[in-house]
C-alpha cells in the first residue's frame, strides 16, 4: 500500500487486523519536493508479528485493513488478506529426565544432580526448528553508501578532514563506496592522515544467550594516489581494522584486522567478523543502548601508502531459538559454586541457587547438565528438586529428582514362631 498527499500534510495510517483490532499506527510526514512538483507515491512498509496460533496443520485466514485519513477528505481503506498455517509439532522433549546420585545423603555430604534434555523427533526436524535463526535484524543504515553525501553522512561519521572520500572509482555494487586514506596528505606539508568511519547502532529487543552480532561486507586494497605518496605504493604496515565501541566512544574488546596494504589486488573481497564477544551483548549492552561500529586505518607515516575501500557493509544481529533449563536448588541443599556444567550450550550460576542453561539441540539431539550440592539440613526428609525445560512455542515441562536426607534405619524386634511340644 502507498500514500499520496500534498506537501506538509500529515497522513495517518492505521492498521487494523481481523484477529486483534488495532495492531499499530504510523505517521508519515512528507517533506520531499522539487521545484514545486507534488510528491509522488510513498510506500509505508510495516512489519507485523502474527500473535494468534491456529491449530497445528490448519490454515487460518487473516485480514489486515489500512485506513488512510487526510485532513479535509473522507478516510479511505485498503485491505490485504493472508493465510497462515501453523507448522505441525517438530519437538518432543518428553524423554528428558532428572536424577540425583546418591539418592540418600546425610548433613554435609555431597550429591550430584544430572538433567538430560532429550529430543525424540527426527533429527532433521529439530535441526530445522532449532538450528535456524528465528530472526535476523540489519542494524546498519546506508551500508552500501548509496545516495548523496547528505544521505550517507546523516548516518556515518568520517574523519579526519581529507582522510576519506565518498567516491565511485571502485564500487562493489550500486554507484558509490567509501575510501579511507592510510597515507600522507598533500603538498607542501604532506600531513599524515588518520582515517576513521563509524556508525552508532541501537541494540534491539530479544537478546538471548543465543544472539550473535556479525559485521560483514566487501573490502578492496589499492595503492595511494595522493600527491605525497610514492606512485601506486602500498605496504603491509598499513592496516584496516574494525573496533567495537560503546556509546561514549570507549573501546569494547580488541580491534580485528580486516585487511592490510601488503596485497593491493584492487579486487573486492568479502570479510565477516563476529563481534558478539566484543559488543558484550549479555553483560554490557542492553536493548535500547547504542554501540559504535568503528572502522579505522593505520600507517607508519612513510610515503608507501595505502587506500582502503569499503562497500556493502552489514551488521546482522541474529537470535536462534534456544531451549532453556531453569533449576532452582531447594531449601535443605546448598549449591557447590562452579560445578554447573553442560555438554553443549551455555550455563550460568550467577543467580544461584537458580541455575540456568540455554542452547540449541543441533546437530546433537540431547544435552546433559550436571551440578553438585551439599545437604544443608539435619532433618530427615525427602527433598524434591525440580527442573523446568522450556522451548519457544511449546508448553514447559518439568522433571523431578527425590533425595532422602539424613535417613536412619529402624531395627524391629525379631519375632519367631515356635511349636509347642504337644503339637
Amino acid at each position: 500500500m502507498g500514500t499520496r498527499g500534498a506537501l506538509g500534510q500529515v497522513i495517518v495510517l492505521i492498521l487494523l487486523a481481523a484477529f486483534g483490532g488495532v495492531v499499530g499506527t504510523a505517521t508519515l510526514l512528507d517533506t520531499s519536493v522539487e521545484d514545486g512538483i507534488s510528491p509522488g507515491i510513498h510506500p509505508a512498509p510495516l512489519s507485523l508479528r502474527h500473535s494468534q496460533a491456529a491449530a497445528s496443520g490448519e490454515p487460518q485466514a487473516i485480514t489486515n485493513t489500512a485506513v488512510i485519513a487526510v485532513p479535509g477528505y473522507q478516510p479511505m481503506s485498503r485491505t490485504a488478506a493472508i493465510t497462515i498455517t501453523q507448522a505441525p509439532d517438530q519437538l518432543d522433549l518428553s524423554p528428558s529426565y532428572k536424577v540425583v546420585s546418591p539418592q540418600e545423603a546425610n548433613y554435609g555430604e555431597r550429591v550430584t544432580y544430572t538433567v538430560v534434555i532429550q529430543d525424540d523427533t527426527d533429527p532433521q526436524s529439530h535441526t530445522a526448528l532449532l538450528a535456524n535463526p528465528t530472526g535476523c535484524q540489519e542494524l546498519l543504515q546506508v551500508g552500501g553508501f548509496e545516495g548523496n553525501s547528505d544521505t550517507v553522512f546523516a548516518h556515518w561519521h568520517a574523519g579526519e578532514p581529507f582522510a576519506f572520500k565518498h567516491q565511485s572509482r571502485y564500487i562493489y555494487e550500486g554507484s558509490m563506496s567509501m575510501r579511507l586514506h592510510a597515507s600522507m596528505g598533500d603538498y607542501p606539508d604532506c600531513p599524515a592522515y588518520h582515517p576513521y568511519l563509524w556508525q552508532a547502532v541501537t541494540i534491539p529487543d530479544g537478546i538471548t544467550m543465543a544472539t550473535t552480532m556479525v559485521i560483514q561486507g566487501q573490502q578492496l586494497v589499492a595503492g595511494s594516489l595522493a600527491p605525497c605518496s610514492n606512485p601506486e605504493s602500498s605496504e603491509a604496515d598499513d592496516v584496516l581494522y574494525l573496533q567495537m565501541r560503546d556509546s561514549g566512544g570507549n573501546n569494547l574488546g580488541t580491534p580485528q584486522e580486516i585487511a592490510n596494504g601488503g596485497a593491493p589486488t584492487e579486487q573486492w573481497k568479502a570479510f565477516e567478523l563476529d563481534v558478539t564477544d566484543e559488543a558484550d551483548l549479555y553483560m554490557h549492552s542492553h536493548p535500547g543502548e547504542e554501540v559504535q561500529i568503528y572502522f579505522y586505518a593505520t600507517h607508519d607515516e612513510d610515503f608507501n601508502d595505502t587506500w582502503f575501500y569499503l562497500d556493502g557493509l552489514e551488521c546482522q544481529m541474529c537470535t536462534e531459538s534456544p531451549i532453556r533449563l531453569t533449576d532452582t536448588v531447594p531449601d535443605g541443599l546448598s549449591y557447590v559454586s562452579g560445578t554447573l556444567t553442560a555438554t553443549i550450550g551455555t550455563v550460568t550460576d550467577s543467580a544461584a541457587p537458580t541455575l540456568r542453561w540455554s542452547g540449541v539441540l543441533s546437530p546433537t539431539p540431547s544435552v546433559t547438565v550436571t551440578y553438585a550440592a551439599t545437604v544443608s539440613t539435619t532433618r530427615s526428609q525427602i527433598i524434591t528438586n525440580t527442573a523446568v525445560i522450556a522451548a519457544p512455542g511449546y508448553q514447559p515441562i518439568s522433571r523431578t529428582a527425590l533425595l532422602c536426607s539424613n535417613s536412619y534405619r529402624a531395627f524391629l524386634p525379631r519375632v519367631l514362631r515356635t511349636r509347642s511340644c504337644d503339637q
